[in-house]
């Protein structure tokens, strides 16, 4: 499969399995997220960083639960966006965060 991307072309064999893991994390000062696309063929298992974003916090005091709150906002829409670009969408995806808080308003 030859994907392209911005203009930088990546190959993985066609026997290969692709996923895609989508992470965030967020901190007091900021909160990103990050999409690799994981490549497993018979001999090789290969990672790829697609792309990443953050942003800096507000000024405003927000608790930890909130800000991570917001780091799967921007994790999701940072995914659908790249899934949709380059026309992944029927590959597995998973989504990793640390925070049991917002897993649970999530699926509230």
């Amino acid at each position: 499969m030859l994907l392209k991307y911005q203009g930088v072309y990546e190959y993985f064999a066609e026997d290969s399995k692709l996923c895609i893991h989508v992470f965030c994390d967020a901190r007091q000062s900021a909160y990103a997220t990050c999409i690799f696309l994981r490549a497993e063929s018979a001999d090789n298992t290969s990672c790829q960083l697609i792309q990443a974003r953050n942003r800096v916090a507000p000024l405003k005091k927000i608790s930890i639960p909130r800000l991570e709150l917001l780091s799967c906002t921007i994790r999701a829409r940072l995914a659908k966006a790249i899934i949709s670009e380059l026309g992944l969408e029927k590959i597995p995806i998973f989504y990793w965060s640390d925070s049991m808080n917002a897993l649970y308003w999530i699926k509230k």
